[in-house]
């Protein structure tokens, strides 16, 4: 399971120049995929090494870690990927779409409900219409992605507070990997409080 982004990869500067690939600049968030999702078109194989080549910073001040509406630039990513593979006439288009297009919905839903907006979140469940989209998740690879899309087509609520209860209780784990205390009250009544929204 190798994640798509551009940092992952090396590639050759000839197939970037035959097919003049570019960054689509307009995009804030998911660019690289887009870039990667091209490149991949014009390769038949690739090399993994478990040598590490790069290392990334990480900013708290970059564009993935500011959660905003932006983030569903990675559906518009999707899309143009769709329509560049449908246009140069590759095989698995219809098969990455089909995929694709609800793991990237899981996935921006993930990040609104891991910092708790749930305005954005509730926006994104509406306008795209992430129920229909992520019927096609249900029996996908990876029982965390099948659980999502399940929780979503129950109740798009229950994806959000499940998300909401894990990150609170991976914080706790910090915290107390850190040595600090964890206030027993607060944490019983956090997760009651949460508890109480399905009532």
């Amino acid at each position: 399971d190798i994640p798509v982004v551009f940092t992952c990869y090396l590639y050759k500067r000839e197939i970037i120049l035959n097919y003049n690939l570019n960054f689509d600049h307009d995009l804030k968030f998911s660019e690289d995929n887009l870039f990667a999702w091209k490149y991949m078109c014009h390769i038949n194989h690739a090399y993994c090494t478990c040598t590490y080549l790069y290392y990334y910073r990480d900013n708290s001040d970059s564009a993935t870690k500011n959660v905003t509406w932006r983030h569903t630039d990675a559906i518009v990513s999707v899309n143009r990927a769709y329509k560049y593979m449908r246009d140069i006439g590759y095989s698995a288009s219809e098969e990455f779409f089909n995929y694709m297009y609800p793991r990237m919905l899981v996935s921006i839903a993930n990040a609104f409900a891991k910092v708790k907006n749930k305005n954005l979140y509730l926006r994104l469940i509406e306008e795209y219409d992430v129920r229909k989209h992520v019927k096609k998740l249900l029996f996908a690879n990876g029982m965390r992605l099948s659980a999502g899309a399940i929780s979503i087509m129950i109740n798009p609520l229950i994806f959000y507070y499940i998300v909401g209860m894990i990150e609170c209780f991976n914080r706790m784990c910090a915290n107390v990997l850190k040595g600090d205390y964890i206030d027993e009250k607060y944490t019983k009544k956090t997760v009651s409080k949460i508890f109480r929204k399905f009532n």
